[in-house]
């Protein structure tokens, strides 16, 4: 049987959760970490997350045309059955 709820949804109507006797969270603040600390750390790592990510994107821009050739010679072979997928 599965419960009808996760922890992580009962949360959002939360005001102060206690862990293991300590307050981790009262009034919807977070007590155990910094959270403007936080928030400039992931900020830092979200500048190469997004270079990094456009260079993947800019590299499989060049692949699509020649994915998108392979795709239009297999699809020209008889396999001697019947295709039931996309085309």
């Amino acid at each position: 049987m599965k419960p009808k709820r996760r922890a992580a949804q009962r949360l959002r109507f939360a005001r102060t959760v206690i862990i293991d006797g300590r307050i981790v969270m009262r009034d919807r603040v977070l007590t155990t970490i910094d959270e403007a600390a936080l928030r400039a750390e992931v900020d830092e790592a979200m500048i190469a997350f997004r270079r990094d990510a456009a260079a993947v994107i800019e590299r499989n821009a060049r692949l699509c045309e020649y994915i998108r050739a392979a795709d239009r010679r297999i699809w020209q072979h008889d396999l001697g059955m019947a295709r039931y997928i996309g085309h």
